[in-house]
C-alpha cells in the first residue's frame, strides 16, 4: 500500500499513458491511495487504473477514454466518497469498479463494458449509461432505478441480481424499469445454424399450429370419455364399428403425435420470443388467446390461477386411464380386440401376443403423459411478460416499410407534374389534386 499526493499524481499522469501504464503494471499488486485531491480538466486517454483507491477526491470536467492502441481500463479501482462534476467515461472497460458513497452531478459512461462493479452505492445525480454493457452488475439497489435501461445491455448474472429488486420486471426478452418505463432488451444475434429469430408472423404461426395440435388431443380425449359415459355401446362410422374401447385404441397414436407436434412448435416459440423487441410483437404474441402461452399477470392470485388451470389442461390424457387400465385384463383385452373391425388373423396375433400388446399400449400412454408434462414445462417458461421500451421504442419493420412506400408515392406524385402538359387554364385545380394526394400519404404515415 502506497500513498500519493495530488501533485505527485498529476506529475505521473502528465508523463503520458505509456509511462503511467508501465508504472502501474510493475506495481499492480500494491494498492495506490490518493486522498483529498482535485483533478480538473484532464483528458486521460489510454490510461490504465489498476488497484487504486481515490478517497475524498474531486473530479471536475475530466474525460477517461480509449486511445488508439491503448485501452482505458479500470481494475480494482475504488472512488470512495469522491465528488464528480461533469465527468465522462468513454469507451472504457472496468472490472470491480466502485463508486462507494460518492456524490456529485453529471457522470456518464459511454460505450463502456462494466463487469462485477458496484455502481449504485452513491448519491450522484444525472448518472447516465449510454450503449454500455452490464456484466454481473448488482441492480438490486434502489439507486439502480434512477438510470434508464434503454441504452444498456445486461447478461444473465445481472438479470439474476435484478430479480431482487421489486421495481424491476423480469421478462422473456429483457428487464424493465417500472419507475421510468425503460427496458433493456436482449440484443444478441442468433447463430447462423440455429434457424431462429424474432419475426412475429413466424412465431404467431407456430402458436396457432401448436394450439390446434393440442386442441386435437383434448378433443379426442373428451370424445372418448363422452362415448364411454353416455352409455353408447357401439356405433358405425365409415363402415367401421366403434365402441369406447376401440375408439380409445384408435385415438392413442393420434393423441401422441398431436402432443409431439405441439411440443416441437412450443419449443420454437420459447426459443424465438426473446428476440421480440416491438410493442406490436409483445401484444400479438404475449396476449395470444391460448391458455398455455398467455401470460396471466404478476400477482400471486393470477400466478396460482394460471398454474392450476394449465395443470388441468395439460393433464387431460389422465382421463384415458379409466379405459386403458381395464385393458390390462386379458379377458377384457380379448373382447376389445375382437370388436375391432380388422382381419381375424390380426386379432389372433394381438391376442396371442398379449404381454407385448399391453407393453406397447402402456408405452404409448406413458409417452403421452410425458409429452403432456413437457408441454406444461414449456408453458411455464412463457409465464413472463414480453417487454418493449417506451423511452426508445423500436419500430416494427412493417411500419418502416409503410413509411418508405408513402415517401416513394409522394415522390412519384411530385415527379408526375409535367409543366409542358399542364392545362394552364386549370393549373390551380391540378395542383390542388396533387397536393391532396400528397396529404393523404402524409396522413397515412402519421397513423403508422
Amino acid at each position: 500500500m502506497a500513498t500519493i499526493t495530488e501533485e505527485e499524481l498529476i506529475f505521473e499522469l502528465n508523463k503520458g499513458e505509456v509511462s503511467w501504464n508501465k508504472w502501474r503494471h510493475t506495481s499492480k499488486n500494491k494498492q495506490l491511495i490518493c486522498e483529498n485531491a482535485l483533478i480538473s480538466g484532464l483528458s486521460l486517454g489510454g490510461y490504465q487504473f489498476v488497484n487504486i483507491l481515490f478517497k475524498s477526491t474531486t473530479f471536475q470536467e475530466c474525460q477517461f477514454q480509449y486511445k488508439t492502441f491503448y485501452e482505458c481500463h479500470f481494475e480494482n479501482s475504488n472512488f470512495y466518497n469522491c465528488e464528480f462534476r461533469e465527468v465522462r467515461f468513454n469507451n472504457i472497460k472496468a472490472n470491480n469498479l466502485k463508486l462507494s458513497h460518492s456524490k456529485g452531478q453529471g457522470l456518464s459512461f459511454n460505450n463502456s463494458v462494466l463487469e462485477s462493479s458496484d455502481l449504485f452505492d452513491h448519491k450522484i445525480e444525472q448518472l447516465e449509461f449510454i450503449q454500455s454493457d452490464f456484466l454481473d452488475i448488482d441492480l438490486s439497489k434502489e439507486n439502480a432505478l434512477s438510470i434508464s435501461f434503454s441504452n444498456i445491455k445486461v447478461d444473465k448474472k445481472t438479470i439474476k441480481h435484478a430479480k431482487k429488486n421489486p421495481k424491476i420486471t423480469i421478462g422473456l426478452n429483457g428487464i424493465y424499469n417500472q419507475i421510468n418505463n425503460s427496458a433493456s432488451l436482449i440484443t444478441e444475434t442468433p447463430k447462423g445454424d440455429e434457424m431462429t429469430g424474432g419475426k412475429e408472423e413466424v412465431i404467431l404461426k407456430s402458436l396457432i399450429k401448436a394450439k390446434k395440435a393440442f386442441a386435437l388431443s383434448v378433443s379426442l380425449t373428451l370424445i372418448t370419455m363422452a362415448i364411454k359415459f353416455i352409455g353408447l355401446n357401439s356405433f358405425t362410422y365409415l363402415g367401421i364399428r366403434i365402441n369406447p374401447n376401440t375408439f380409445a385404441l384408435y385415438s392413442l397414436p393420434i393423441i401422441l403425435f398431436s402432443l409431439y407436434k405441439s411440443n416441437i412448435l412450443l419449443k420454437d416459440v420459447v426459443i424465438n420470443v426473446k428476440y421480440i423487441k416491438t410493442q406490436t410483437g409483445a401484444m400479438t404474441i404475449g396476449r395470444y388467446p391460448w391458455l398455455l402461452s398467455r401470460f396471466n399477470g404478476n400477482k400471486s392470485f393470477q400466478k396460482i390461477e394460471s398454474i392450476v388451470f394449465r395443470v388441468l389442461y395439460c393433464a387431460h390424457p389422465l382421463l384415458l386411464l379409466s379405459i386403458i387400465n381395464p385393458l390390462s385384463n386379458q379377458v377384457f383385452f380379448e373382447e376389445s380386440v375382437a370388436n375391432l373391425d380388422i382381419a381375424e388373423s390380426l386379432c389372433d396375433l394381438y391376442i396371442d401376443n398379449f404381454p407385448i400388446a399391453i407393453f406397447v399400449l402402456w408405452f404409448l400412454f406413458s409417452s403421452i403423459i410425458y409429452l403432456s408434462i413437457r408441454a406444461f414445462c414449456k408453458s411455464q417458461k412463457l409465464q413472463k411478460p414480453l417487454l418493449f421500451d417506451l423511452v426508445n421504442p423500436i419500430r416494427n419493420p412493417n411500419e418502416l416499410n409503410d413509411i418508405s412506400v408513402s415517401l416513394n408515392n409522394i415522390l412519384k406524385y411530385l415527379l408526375e407534374i409535367n409543366f409542358r402538359k399542364v392545362d394552364w387554364d386549370n393549373l390551380k385545380n391540378y395542383l390542388l389534386k396533387k397536393s391532396e394526394l400528397v396529404n393523404q400519404e402524409l396522413r397515412k404515415n402519421r397513423k403508422n
